[in-house]
């Protein structure tokens, strides 16, 4: 579906270079990469006219950091921190940042192992700042940080795998898209549990 009058959308493409580097211990491992992607004619389904568009080019240029450790025999700690510098390349909105992505995004996650077969795990998400996902003038106030805290516990017993899951356990009211006409809303606490036999 295009907009009236255009027969076809161009190709979307794009080019991405990383360069990163990893250091592993006896009970620690870190690993760092920089990045920078551009991408032309990005389609995108505009809400406005209800039909697909090519978006003008942007690019997305910042650093990983992945960290993860055995604090002790029952106690492991996973960190990771993502910086995105995304920015529009080109059109009437350039220099502007791309709308809906957030500057600063991370997460850390506890896991506790009481025993070899049982695993806990309470993992926090956290997503920085960011503009409405159709604000690419910039000229609206940014949406707020957004932490979502997630439980789950792990169970296996030779082929059986007996999992659990807490989602959004803080009961967070938050929207997986937001834009100025509306948003689609993500479920409040949430559960779900599963068995897995594997042959």
């Amino acid at each position: 579906l295009v907009p009236a009058g255009v027969v076809f959308l161009k190709p979307q493409t794009g080019e991405s270079f990383e360069l990163g580097t990893q250091w592993q211990g006896e009970k620690s491992q870190v690993s760092y990469a920089l990045y920078h992607m551009t991408l032309n004619d990005e389609i995108v389904l505009d809400p406005v006219v209800y039909a697909n568009i090519n978006l003008p080019d942007s690019e997305r240029q910042g650093f990983t950091l992945d960290a993860d450790t055995r604090l002790s025999e029952e106690f492991a700690l996973r960190i990771n921190y993502t910086y995105t510098d995304a920015e529009v390349i080109d059109g009437v909105f350039d220099g502007k940042k791309v709308p809906f992505i957030a500057e600063n995004t991370a997460s850390a996650t506890v896991l506790f192992t009481p025993v070899s077969a049982l695993t806990f795990s309470l993992e926090g998400i956290y997503t920085g700042s960011r503009y409405l996902a159709d604000d690419e003038s910039n000229s609206s106030s940014k949406l707020a940080p957004l932490t979502v805290f997630n439980l789950a516990a792990v169970y296996s017993y030779r082929h059986i795998e007996v999992s659990g899951r807490i989602n959004n356990i803080t009961n967070e009211l938050y929207a997986g898209y937001h834009a100025s006409w509306g948003q689609y809303p993500q479920p409040e606490r949430n559960y779900a549990a599963s068995v897995t036999y594997r042959f």
